[in-house]
């Protein structure tokens, strides 16, 4: 269960499951981005991925999306066993730099800080998040990864875009495009990533999300190793 307290970092988690999910020799994060006001989508992809995974990133446009279902589901016990033990955030162009919450379990109203970037460590690998506009997401990735160089992050999560896609030439970037705005001919979309500590392993499942509310493994742009 989360704690729903922002630690320095701007995580949300507890400073104990921080250490764990480092430490992990596996670890699942779930990734999505660009809600843009649907609410109900939000908190249908947390309650059905959000207690298999061992942490959650969303890439910006709709932090209050994102505040909204945490608020929610922190009411119920049940709830609460849906979050998983570490949760992430970055601020989309539409987003603004602090947002008012109130969640159950912590007991207090917070004024939680968007930031821009944010750093998670996972089974020995460093994973940056930004939303993508500042870098020019549209154009390139070069920028996401001279970012990634200066955190000394090995993978890039980024939206913005709306489109999903993964680069996997170091540093790997992966875009799980838009969980209910797609564009280019995409589906609403999220992503699971796979890592391990062993053998150094990535691997990225997107998910495309059916208007039913179910979810089907298919491959979007991705540019291979050479």
């Amino acid at each position: 269960m989360n704690s729903l307290i922002q630690q320095p970092g701007h995580l949300l988690a507890s400073s104990e499951a921080l250490e764990n999910l480092q430490s992990k020799h596996e670890a699942s994060i779930l990734v999505f981005s660009d809600s843009h006001g649907d609410r109900t989508r939000v908190r249908r992809i947390m309650t059905d991925y959000g207690s298999h995974c061992d942490a959650c990133i969303f890439c910006g446009d709709g932090i209050g999306d994102l505040c909204y279902t945490l608020t929610q589901l922190s009411q119920t016990q049940e709830g609460q066993q849906m979050l998983p033990p570490v949760i992430g955030f970055v601020q989309g162009n539409g987003d603004p730099p602090l947002f008012p919450a109130s969640f159950e379990q912590a007991g207090t109203r917070q004024d939680l800080t968007v930031p821009a970037a944010v750093c998670l460590k996972a089974a020995q690998h460093t994973l940056l998040a930004v939303h993508g506009h500042i870098q020019g997401a549209y154009y390139s990735t070069d920028s996401l990864r001279q970012e990634a160089k200066k955190h000394s992050a090995d993978i890039v999560l980024y939206g913005h875009t709306h489109m999903a896609k993964e680069e996997m030439t170091a540093p790997r970037t992966i875009n799980p495009g838009s969980c209910s705005r797609p564009r280019g001919g995409m589906p609403p979309s999220i992503a699971v990533l796979n890592i391990t500590a062993k053998n150094n392993s990535i691997t990225t499942t997107f998910f495309k999300i059916s208007p039913d509310g179910g979810y089907t493994p298919f491959l979007p742009d991705c540019t291979p190793i050479w």
